[in-house]
C-alpha cells in the first residue's frame, strides 16, 4: 500500500465509527436541532406523509419550508433505512470525505498534478475553516460540496468544449445539491467564487488545457 491509499484508509477508518453509529456528533446544534428534526421527517414520512411540519420544537415549526433542515437533500432517506444514529452519522462522516475529494477534484480541474491534489484535498477537509463548520450539520456539508461546483464551473472554463453538455449537467446537479444541504450563506459565497472564477476566465487568467 503506497503512502496515499494509507493516508485515505486511515482517513476512513477515522470516520466508520460514525457511519456505524458507534459515536454521535454532539455539538452546537446536531443533537438539539437537527436530529429531533430527522427523527420527525423519519416518522412521517413511514407514515406516508409528507414533512410539512416538525412537531418537536417550538409547539410545532416548518420542516420542509425550512431549507436549514436539508428536508430534500438525498441522505434524509437513510433515516428510512438505517438506525438513527447511523443515518445521523454518516451526514458528518459524508461531509468529510465529500470535502477531501471535492477539493482534490477542483484543483485537479485547476491543472494541478495528482500529489499537489492530493495535498489540496487534505489542506481543506482539515483546515480550520472546514472543521469548524463541520461540526454544523447542515453548514459542514454545503462547504464540502462547494468545491464540487467549482470544480464543474473551472472544467467548464478550461475545457474545448466536446464535453460541454456533461460540464453544464455537472454544475447543475452539483449547485443543486448544494442549495439543498440547507445553507444559505454557504451557498451564496459559492455563488460568489463562481462569479469571481467565470470573470478570470473572462478576463484571460485561465489557462488552456483542463486536468485529465
Amino acid at each position: 500500500m503506497n503512502g496515499a491509499a494509507f493516508l485515505r484508509a486511515l482517513g476512513a477508518l477515522a470516520l466508520a465509527p460514525l457511519a456505524f453509529g458507534l459515536a454521535v456528533v454532539t455539538y452546537q446544534d446536531a443533537v438539539m436541532t437537527h436530529l429531533p428534526a430527522r427523527m420527525a421527517m423519519a416518522a412521517q414520512m413511514k407514515a406516508g406523509e409528507f414533512p410539512f411540519l416538525h412537531p418537536y420544537q417550538s409547539c410545532g415549526q416548518p420542516l420542509a419550508g425550512n431549507p436549514n433542515f436539508g428536508t430534500f437533500f438525498p441522505d434524509t432517506l437513510l433515516f428510512l433505512v438505517l438506525p438513527p444514529s447511523a443515518a445521523f452519522g454518516t451526514r458528518f462522516a459524508l461531509a468529510a470525505l465529500l470535502a477531501f475529494v471535492g477539493a482534490r477534484r477542483w484543483a485537479r480541474a485547476e491543472g494541478a498534478a495528482p500529489p499537489a491534489a492530493e495535498v489540496a484535498g487534505y489542506a481543506f477537509a482539515l483546515s480550520g475553516v472546514f472543521v469548524s463548520a463541520w461540526r454544523f450539520y447542515n453548514t459542514g456539508l454545503a462547504l464540502a460540496l462547494a468545491p464540487f461546483v467549482l470544480a464543474a464551473v473551472a472544467r467548464a472554463c478550461r475545457g474545448d468544449g466536446t464535453r460541454r453538455g456533461r460540464v453544464i449537467a455537472a454544475i447543475a446537479a452539483w449547485s443543486a445539491l448544494e442549495l439543498l444541504a440547507g445553507e444559505p450563506v454557504v451557498a451564496l459565497l459559492t455563488a460568489v467564487a463562481v462569479v469571481v472564477r467565470v470573470a478570470a476566465h473572462a478576463l484571460g487568467d485561465d489557462g488552456e488545457t483542463p486536468a485529465p
